[in-house]
């Protein structure tokens, strides 16, 4: 035989032998060519939260293994439909129990299902088979029975497969429920003060009155948990922004689901009077050795008769901070005089004085120019279906984790109630 048709014959083989393993790979990783989930890309990015019914609560574990061998498999949400299961059920398995000595002339497995403790308070007027479910009752030995859990449970339930010609050989085994979170819902509180009957309005968002005080809304969340028999602890994390339609302060994070009932009004400070004014230009004129002792007492006796509002000014606090370095140095230095330091120190702290913003303020966090344009992005909001602010709230323990989003805005009628502004097809007129 020639050299080429020996190679040929090797590529040939080789390609047989790659194309087995790969047969091989699918029909284990699609169930037995029943399950092709793994072979959709969509499927290939979901995040765990996005697959909750693989994590479900139930969990089986053997207690005894007399005279069966017993094995158990999970089946995956992906593979309900293929096994006949509903796929509002909570979870799956396959069970097989297998009759040792193999020889036996009778070799039905009779499958059946009873509360642990049948007395215990959880228990009490509950019908099993509104838990668990099997395909059938009787199976033969080394054949499955699919076992389907339809819902959570508070008590652990016991499974027996048992030879019908003889029920001491048998196998139990455990099916537990670990605690989960079914949904959440929210403790609603105004200034500390309960509110009830709060629910989402049709897109989701919930409304709350804005009321122009400087009042908040505080939202707790509250976790809905299953039924159980193994309590599981869970810890959360709230995260939150402001929206892309409010238009403003989506770079902000927030950490506790609240909302502000109003904006703070621009805080604009009162005229100073002609001694304040003379305090702080006597200050000013503190030089290096000129006088320095009579022109910081002189400065001090001005501000001691100030009122105490106008002490308070931001000017007044900026000024008396420059008059204090000064006097601290004079004393220190006897009577040497202030240095340049000093001197240059105490005019750029007089220049420091900024006048408070007189936009207003939302959140702590946002500033608005009027009321009226807050309003207008409030309203904009209700106009897209969406929320001033989202909040985001995770919990997790383990393999369990849960995303919930909560939005929250004002009322339309609220708003409309403190401005000028009416709605016509869906078009925000000031």
């Amino acid at each position: 035989m020639s050299k080429s048709k020996i190679k040929f014959i090797a590529i040939i083989l080789v390609i047989i032998a790659i194309l087995g393993t790969a047969t091989g790979l699918i029909g284990y990783y699609s169930n037995g060519f029943t399950d092709w989930s793994k072979f959709n890309p969509m499927n290939w990015f979901k995040s765990q939260n996005e697959q909750t019914k693989d994590n479900s609560g139930s969990v089986l574990n053997l207690i005894t293994n007399n005279g069966l061998s017993f094995v158990s498999n999970k089946i995956p949400y992906s593979a309900f439909s293929a096994n006949g299961i509903a796929d509002t059920a909570d979870s799956a398995y396959n069970l097989t129990a297998t009759i040792k000595p193999s020889i036996a002339d009778n070799k039905n497995v009779c499958w059946s299902a009873r509360w642990s403790n049948v007395s215990s308070e959880w228990s009490q007027d509950k019908d099993i088979a509104d838990y668990i479910i099997f395909d059938k009752p009787i199976t033969q030995s080394g054949e499955s029975v699919v076992l389907t859990c339809l819902q959570d449970f508070g008590e652990q339930i016991l499974i027996t497969a048992s030879a019908e010609a003889d029920s001491t050989k048998k196998a139990i085994c455990s099916v537990d429920y670990q605690k989960r979170i079914k949904s959440l819902s929210f403790a609603f509180k105004y200034d500390n003060n309960n509110i009830d009957n709060v629910n989402a309005e049709a897109d989701g968002v919930y409304r709350l009155a804005y009321t122009g005080e400087l009042k908040s809304y505080t939202i707790e969340p509250i976790p809905v948990y299953s039924a159980y028999t193994i309590d599981i602890s869970y810890s959360s994390v709230i995260t939150g922004k402001f929206t892309d339609t409010f238009g403003v302060g989506s770079d902000i994070s927030l950490n506790s689901i609240s909302l502000l009932a109003g904006l703070n009004a621009p805080k604009k400070e009162a005229e100073l009077s002609s001694d304040a004014v003379n305090f702080i230009q006597q200050t000013r004129n503190i030089y290096l050795f000129q006088n320095v002792f009579s022109m910081i007492s002189g400065a001090k006796q001005i501000y001691d008769r100030l009122s105490e509002a106008e002490k308070s000014h931001s000017k007044i606090v900026n000024a008396f901070r420059a008059w204090s370095l000064c006097a601290d140095a004079f004393s220190q230095s006897g009577l040497a005089g202030l240095t340049a330091d000093i001197i240059n120190e105490k005019n750029a702290i007089i220049d420091s004085y900024v006048a408070p913003s007189l936009n207003y303020t939302f959140m702590n966090s946002i500033e608005f120019s009027s009321i009226d344009t807050f309003l207008e992005k409030a309203l904009a909001c209700n106009n897209a279906n969406q929320g001033v602010v989202e909040y985001f709230v995770k919990y997790s323990s383990g393999d369990f984790v849960y995303d919930y989003k909560v939005a929250v805005g004002f009322t339309s009628q609220s708003l409309q109630a403190v401005s000028d502004i009416e709605i016509d097809n869906d078009k925000i007129i000031i």
